[in-house]
This record gives C-alpha cells, sequence and structure tokens, in this order.
C-alpha cells in the first residue's frame, strides 16, 4: 500500500516485553518510558532501510506513517486505522492488534526484517 503524500513521518518503536507492547498498542496510553528504543524520520520513497543497534534478546516492532504528524495513529469511527501500520513479522491481530508473542522475534545476531505495511 503507497502513501499519497511526497514525504512522511514514519514511527517506529521497539519493545523488550509483552507488557509495554500490549499496553501501547492496545491504547492503553503510550508511553515512551516502555520504548527500549523509538526512531522518527521523514522518508520519502516507499521503501528503506535503517540499521539499529540492538542488544541480544527478545524484541518486538510497531511502526506507523503518521501522515499528518499528529503523534498518533488517526483511526476512522470504527477504530480502524486510516494511516498505513505494520508490526515486526508482519504479525496481524483480530480486530486489533496483534500479541507480543506474534510479533516478537530472537535476536542473536545481525538480522534484517521486513515489514509490510497495512
Amino acid at each position: 500500500k503507497e502513501s499519497s503524500a511526497a514525504s512522511d513521518v514514519y514511527k517506529r518503536q521497539i519493545y523488550d516485553n509483552s507488557s509495554s507492547f500490549d499496553q501501547d498498542n492496545k491504547n492503553k496510553g503510550i508511553n515512551k518510558n516502555r520504548w527500549v528504543k523509538s526512531i522518527v524520520e521523514v522518508v520519502n520513497k516507499n521503501s528503506f532501510t535503517k540499521n539499529v543497534d540492538l542488544k541480544k534478546g527478545v524484541y518486538a516492532i510497531s511502526l506507523f506513517v503518521d501522515s499528518n504528524d499528529n503523534k498518533i495513529i488517526d483511526k476512522n469511527l470504527l477504530g480502524i486505522p486510516t494511516e498505513q501500520y505494520g508490526f515486526s513479522n508482519n504479525a496481524s491481530g483480530f480486530l486489533g492488534s496483534p500479541s507480543y508473542k506474534d510479533a516478537s522475534f530472537n535476536l542473536d545476531s545481525d538480522l534484517n526484517i521486513k515489514i509490510s505495511l497495512k
């Protein structure tokens, strides 16, 4: 799915535990203290590469395109996101965000992760 803007703000949060991931992604109030790392950048192409240094461990990534730069993922009246989003493992949930278990991956060496936006 392509974004309509020439450039967009991509926001990625990296988590190392299910409690933080679930609280932020189930609309329980986003709290930057729960992130291992947050990356915000303006990207003006349909695919990009970002190198991130992390210690060995288990992580999950949440990503969304903040087209209007209001720092939240916009949703329609039914609660369906109107901005592009994605999760590591291309995980998806039923009527909501995926679980940490479905989105998490084990990092024990260099790893390339591709996230498809919905």
